[in-house]
């Protein structure tokens, strides 16, 4: 079973989150990444119809900061446009690869640890 797999034609969030509904035929997905970046990867999941969960990596001091925060706010509205103006589509697709996910683990995965 895969329970984790890599997206090497996903170039951006929009179209890795696309591809994983569409190639992989996810409908459940952990997305793990930065805490800046998590609530754009959610927002883009909720509006693919994805059910998703998101778990922020520990974050190291990047130089630049600020580029990075500039980045991350014209993501932000370039990822509306992506989902309700301009109808794009991800830069490629690919052909039809199902993953075999187990889903009984998805429970252990999105449920907070009890205290």
């Amino acid at each position: 079973d895969e329970d984790m797999t890599l997206d090497y034609a996903g170039f951006s969030t929009f179209d890795t989150l696309v591809r994983a509904q569409r190639v992989f035929e996810v409908e459940q997905a952990l997305l793990i990444t930065q805490a800046w970046h998590l609530p754009r990867a959610l927002f883009i999941a909720d509006a693919l119809g994805l059910e998703a969960r998101g778990c922020s990596a520990p974050s190291r001091p990047v130089a630049g900061l600020w580029r990075l925060q500039a980045r991350e706010w014209i993501a932000r509205v370039a990822t509306v446009g992506d989902l309700y103006l301009w109808g794009r589509e991800p830069y490629f697709l690919g052909p039809l690869e199902p993953l075999d996910i187990s889903s009984p683990a998805w429970p252990q995965l999105v449920e907070p640890a009890p205290e």
